[in-house]
Order: C-alpha cells, then sequence, then structure tokens
C-alpha cells in the first residue's frame, strides 16, 4: 500500500483499506481524480484500491501514471510489482522490485516481494537466502517474518515455522493480514505434526480475523434466478455465437478442489497453454449493461441479448485467451467462480469444454476453513456455517447445469485423480480431443509460474494426505455438517 504521509486522502484511504472498504476508497480516490487527474495521492490511492478487489489489470495504468508523477516513490514500484505477480508475470514484477531497490536499498516492502516471487517459484531456499539476514538482525518486517515462515513451511521445516509464530504474533505492528496468515501457517505446521486440536484453535483464530460480512439469503436468490432465466426451453430459443471456436476450456468447482493439478496436468500438454484466473469472462459480464445500454443486470440481461452482441463479447473473449497462449489450441481459464455463469459461456462457446472438478464436500470447505482465502472475493470461508451453506448453493446450480446445458462438460473427483492419475489424466486429455503426452504425467517438472495458493502443491508429485482430512476435526466440525445436510457423509 501506498505510504501515508500528511496527505489528509492518503490518511483517510489508507484507513479505508485497512478495514477493507475498498469500494470506498476507490470512490474518494476518483472523486480526488475529478479534480486533479494528475493527484500522486489520489492516483496511488485509486491503484491500491483496485488491487484490493483484485482488478489488476485496471490498476495497472492508473499505478504507471502515478510512476510517470512520483518517479522517485519506491512503494509505487513495489505496488507495480504486486499488479504483475497477481497476473504471474513474476519477471516483470523482480524487475519493478529491481527498480524500487535502487531508489531505496533494503527498502522492507520490496525486499519482501523479492521473496515472495521466489516462493512462488518454488525457490524457498532463495527466498530464505533473502530474507534470514533481516530475521537474524530483529530488523524484519512483519511482511518479511511471514514470508520466511511460508518458505519454511514449503520445505518441511515445521518446527522453525511454530517459533516464528509464537515469537512474532504478539508482535504491536503485525497487520490483521499478517496476523492471519501466521496463525493459519501455525495451524497448518500443527496440522502437519497431528496436534489436531491446536491447529484447530489457530484456524479458528485466524478466521475470526478480517471476517467479511456475509447474507446466504443473496446467493440463494442468485441461484433462484439464474435457474429461472437458464431452462432449457429458454437457452434453446436464445442467440448463440457461430465462431465455432474450441479454444478456451473453463475449470470449475469450489476453491481448493483440485483445479490448480488439474491445469498444471494440462498446462504440461504441448497444446495447452493455463492461463490462471484470469477474471476476464467476469469482467465481460460486468460490461454487458453498459455495452448494451440496459438497466437489466445479469442473469435478467440475458434474456434481451442480441446476436450481434453475443457474437462481440465472445470474439473479445476469445482475443484476450489467444494472447495468453499464442501458440495453444486449448486455453485453460480457472477461474472457478465461473460457474455462476456457465449459461452465458455456452451461449458464447457452444464448443467450449468445461472440467468440473469436484472434491468430497467435508474436505473441500475445511482445505477452504484452513486456508487463507482472499476474505473480500471469498466471505463465506470463514466461517463453518458458511461454508456448508454456500457449497449447497454451488452445488444446486451445477447440478442444474448438468440438466439443462449441452456444452461439453466432463466431471471428475480429485480422489479419483490421486488414486488414479495417469488413468484421469488420460480422460481429461481426450475430453479436450487431444492426443496424449507422457508430460502430463511430469507435471510437477514444470517452471511454470503458477498464479494461485495452491503454487506449493502443484511443484510435486501427487500425495494422499489431503483426502479425508476433515476426519481428524470431525468433534470441531458439528456446524459445517449441519449445514451440509443431505450433501455431507452418511
Amino acid at each position: 500500500m501506498t505510504n501515508g504521509g500528511a496527505d489528509p486522502l492518503s490518511h483517510q484511504g489508507n484507513e479505508m483499506l485497512h478495514a477493507g472498504r475498498f469500494a470506498e476508497a476507490e470512490r474518494l480516490a476518483r472523486q480526488r481524480l475529478g479534480f486533479d487527474p494528475n493527484d500522486a495521492a489520489g492516483l496511488a490511492l485509486i491503484s491500491d484500491a483496485l488491487c484490493a478487489q483484485s482488478r489488476f489489470e485496471e490498476a495497472m495504468p492508473w499505478l504507471r501514471k502515478a510512476i510517470a508523477t512520483d518517479p522517485r516513490n519506491a512503494q509505487l514500484y513495489c505496488n507495480l510489482a504486486v499488479g504483475y505477480q497477481a497476473q504471474s508475470k513474476f519477471t516483470q514484477a523482480l524487475g519493478s522490485y529491481e527498480k524500487a531497490l535502487k531508489i531505496k536499498p533494503d527498502y522492507p516492502a520490496a525486499v519482501a516481494g523479492r521473496a515472495e516471487v521466489a516462493i512462488r517459484r518454488g525457490k524457498m531456499d532463495r527466498a530464505r537466502t533473502i530474507l534470514r539476514p533481516y530475521l537474524r538482525r530483529g530488523d524484519a518486517s512483519p511482511r518479511m517474518t511471514v514470508l520466511y515462515a511460508l518458505a519454511c513451511h514449503g520445505t518441511g521445516e515445521d518446527d522453525t515455522v511454530l517459533e516464528v509464530a509464537e515469537k512474532h504474533l504478539p508482535r504491536d505492528d503485525l497487520g490483521d493480514t499478517d496476523r492471519q496468515w501466521l496463525l493459519f501457517l501455525q495451524g497448518q505446521a500443527r496440522d502437519r505434526r497431528d496436534e489436531h486440536d491446536d491447529a484447530f484453535a489457530a484456524f479458528a483464530a485466524a478466521n475470526e480475523i478480517l471476517r467479511q460480512p456475509y447474507d446466504d439469503s443473496t446467493y440463494g436468490r442468485i441461484v433462484d434466478r439464474v435457474v429461472a432465466v437458464f431452462t432449457r426451453d429458454a437457452i434453446a430459443k436464445l442467440p448463440r455465437a457461430t465462431h465455432g471456436s474450441e479454444l478456451p476450456v473453463f475449470i470449475v468447482g469450489m476453491p481448493r478442489c483440485g483445479s490448480t493439478l488439474v491445469e498444471q496436468i494440462l498446462d504440461a500438454h504441448p497444446n495447452v497453454h493455463g492461463a490462471g484466473e484470469t477474471q476476464e469472462f467476469g469482467r465481460l459480464v460486468d460490461r454487458l449493461p453498459a455495452e448494451t445500454r440496459s438497466t437489466a443486470d445479469f442473469p435478467d440481461i440475458v434474456k434481451t441479448l442480441p446476436a450481434d452482441q453475443i457474437e462481440r463479447s465472445a470474439a473479445a473473449f476469445l482475443d484476450t485467451l489467444g494472447g495468453y497462449g499464442r501458440r495453444a489450441t486449448r486455453v485453460v481459464e480457472k477461474t472457478l467462480g465461473n460457474f455462476w455463469y456457465l449459461g452465458l459461456a455456452n451461449l458464447m462457446f457452444p464448443e467450449a469444454r468445461v472440467i468440473h472438478v469436484r472434491r468430497e464436500p467435508m474436505d473441500v470447505c475445511f482445505s477452504c476453513y484452513m486456508r487463507r482465502l482472499l476474505p473480500h472475493l471469498h466471505p463465506y470461508a470463514s466461517d463453518l456455517d458458511r461454508l456448508g451453506r454456500y457449497y449447497r448453493h454451488y452445488d444446486r446450480l451445477m447440478t442444474h447445469w448438468r440438466e439443462v446445458l449441452d456444452m461439453p462438460m466432463l466431471e471428475i473427483d480429485y480422489a479419483d485423480l490421486v488414486d488414479g492419475l495417469e488413468e484421469t489424466s488420460r480422460g481429461i486429455v481426450d475430453f479436450l480431443g487431444l492426443p496424449w503426452d507422457d508430460r502430463c504425467l511430469r507435471y510437477h517438472e514444470s517452471k511454470r509460474d503458477v498464479g494461485t495458493m495452491s503454487y506449493d502443491q502443484v511443484r510435486r508429485p501427487i500425495y494422499r494426505s489431503a483426502l479425508a482430512r476433515y476426519r481428524h476435526y470431525e468433534k470441531h466440525l458439528g456446524p459445517l455438517r449441519d449445514a451440509l445436510g443431505d450433501l455431507g457423509p452418511v
């Protein structure tokens, strides 16, 4: 984030960002920029607010303009690097961090950023080498401390993780995000030592931090609306794009379902490119009211979409995907939340394929609970009852799509992937209409940059330890079991 300084806007904006009021911070910045488009504080604040909402592509032009206005501001280069990281552009991110360090040697945000890039590339020893001197001197920033613990977690040094957590959790300068990270890492270290009660206590404490408002009835109403708009008869009467492209492959499911592993297996195929979680289809949906001058939003806007708009939107999306993998015949888009939009995807990409990755409900929900998911994107993940209820909405909508869509859909279970990697992988590649390639079984050898928080799991051969992990915690999981109801274990 930007430095507060003495500017009232910076102070007020950073307070909003710290409180998770990202949209308000964005409005404040836009108001300031309306008076002065080159205002450095306003430019920095709007870029921070957009990044906090995971709108990184929108943030990048603002960041570049801010840097042009204030080229000696090291933090702005760090913010630009964060935007690059979010798009898995780690080489560019490192370049931005290096520019920050030239302006301010040992600048904490830039040092931490270099270490985080190393971690995301699977270079845990490199990350520890960068950070260890600061830990030893006792002048490591909170973020450096968290990243050091994360690197140690990646190499299985659970004793060190626990030592770091015990020493640094009492720090007064530890912000909510870093405290949450340390608690999750503490819980995961306890989990690997089979200290399950202590692990759950850490997970519960972590999930209390930055908890966001959640209205379960809102999700239920959205499912009701989508189901009402996308009936089988209605879909048959709606216009469809005619481009005939088989380029898009949508991976959908719940977070922590195994989707990154599936994408990594496919990306190892020479004809496939894994684009990660581009969020592009959601942005396409958000643009429809303005592009059609409609007062309706999704899903109701679909009922009046003209054929030429379907074609234009599809062409724009295909052009974006083509930019990710120029030589690929299949590009994988694994924004899991696209399961909300599969009816519209069916109209825009009739020949596209969907891979639905499933995982045992108790397992996938508890895996969400024991990992840090972005609170503003996954407000349901911090509470076991919320998780069970959200899962029911997801399951209900996927059941509906299964019944009414005619687009090719392959459903695979994470357990089948673990127990039969080659057979399941061959089935996925065949589903995409591609010849088999043995490199798909060596996915963990790939040097590809992985943008999601599952990067640590796809750099090693497949393992079974995540299957039925929830059974160690059953005495704590009553709210989740109750919320899942008949979808839970018998």
